[in-house]
């Protein structure tokens, strides 16, 4: 099968396909910690067609870990507004997943952190993301009650905070044993023992055994194989924030004026 690497655009059903695209990482690097990072920018997708074959890794520090995927489980990359504008993301609708082999730096041992920006369209005990085999895995992933779990050997469970649909969001989690967490949007809303494995592999959409899909998008992922510390994790949390869901300036003029001519017709 050809393959090609570019930028896929879609609009209203239709598909336009634009120059190749490729574009460096230029999130944080947390003093070097910065080792897997996947956006919209590098994507390689089948011929004519915009289902993912392969999410490409851009940073490499651990060589190339890129994400791939085959046959009816393939995503698709399509452009939407994400909150501040518009951005390729990876499209997950429940049927399918991205998974990279080993890592080709081997296993990453904890401590390690994983930024995702991502979108639930619906919930169903479904994985954001995992390891690729039962004892390397780090996996974040919606309970049955729509709350929250991690899990790294044991599990820690939240059913306070449940998920929500329709709105993207930055995720950080910490994989640290017995002080790891998880926030949304900058807020940590788990903390605790989750275990002791190590990741060997990346699964974007599923759990290891492919199954467990999630229904939802993906904007962006960045693996630090290491921990950060709290200004280290704002400028990555900011950097997300920034790039996905704050509305650009000139959006902000918009409404402003859009505002300003409601007040108008009010009086």
């Amino acid at each position: 099968m050809c393959k090609l690497r570019m930028t896929v655009l879609v609009f209203a059903g239709s598909l336009m396909l634009i120059v190749p695209l490729t574009a460096a990482i230029t999130a944080p690097d947390a003093g070097g910690k910065l080792v897997i990072g996947y956006d919209g920018t590098d994507v390689t997708v089948s011929a004519g067609t915009t289902l993912v074959e392969s999410w490409n890794d851009q940073v490499a520090l651990r060589s190339v870990d890129n994400a791939v995927s085959a046959g009816d489980r393939r995503p698709e990359l399509v452009q939407m507004d994400t909150g501040n504008g518009l951005h390729n993301v990876i499209d997950f609708s429940g049927t399918n997943y991205l998974k990279t082999a080993d890592f080709a730096e081997g296993d990453m041992a904890q401590t390690n952190t994983i930024f995702v920006v991502a979108q639930w369209d619906s919930l169903s005990s479904d994985y954001l993301f995992d390891g690729i085999s039962s004892s390397e895995r780090h996996a974040l992933y919606t309970r049955s009650d729509n709350s929250y779990g991690m899990f790294a050997g044991a599990q820690i469970i939240n059913g306070n905070v449940p998920a929500v649909t329709g709105q993207f969001q930055v995720f950080a989690a910490s994989f640290n044993g017995s002080s790891g967490w998880f926030r949304v949007d900058g807020t940590t809303i788990l903390s605790g023992n989750i275990g002791s494995h190590v990741l060997g592999g990346l699964s974007i959409g599923s759990n290891y055994g492919a199954s467990g899909m999630m229904d939802g998008k993906v904007a962006e992922v960045l693996v630090y194989d290491g921990g950060l510390n709290t200004a280290q994790l704002l400028s990555v949390e900011e950097y997300l924030a920034n790039k996905y869901l704050v509305p650009e300036p000139t959006t902000m003029i918009l409404l402003a004026i859009g505002g300003l001519g409601i007040l108008r017709r009010k009086r």
